[in-house]
């Protein structure tokens, strides 16, 4: 028989404030698995809305669920591909407080069975 564990809604609450400070800290070390990180990765696995325009000014949107996040970008999956190089915001959740707004810029997009992974890397604003 396999045995689940299902999180509280605290543990989630806990789970989601760590995973979210990593924003907060551009000195995160590099992960020894892969020498071109720059910053520490953690498990994001949340619901991310993200939208984007396309090359014709149509919008779109989807639900995509967060893979790992660290303070340079995050791996999510979703149903649809995105474009290498395209801008695109995201709903991120945050514990207690309303969603936070990130744009991005996809670095990567391949397809994972029906699904596709996409690499984002954070576009900051000057003074966030």
């Amino acid at each position: 028989m396999v045995q689940v564990s299902i999180a509280t809604p605290s543990e989630t609450t806990r789970r989601l404030a760590d995973a979210l400070r990593v924003l907060d800290d551009p000195s995160g070390s590099p992960d020894a698995s892969d020498d071109r990180r720059a910053h520490e990765r953690v498990s994001f696995p949340f619901r991310i809305c993200v939208t984007w325009t396309d090359e014709i000014r149509c919008a779109h949107a989807c639900q995509a669920r967060g893979c790992n996040i660290c303070y340079g970008g995050i791996s999510i999956v979703l149903p649809q591909s995105l474009e290498r190089g395209q801008v695109v915001s995201m709903m991120l959740p945050q514990p207690g407080a309303e969603h936070l707004l990130m744009r991005a810029k996809v670095v990567y997009c391949r397809p994972i069975g029906e699904n596709f992974e996409a690499g984002l890397q954070f576009i900051r604003e000057p003074n966030t």
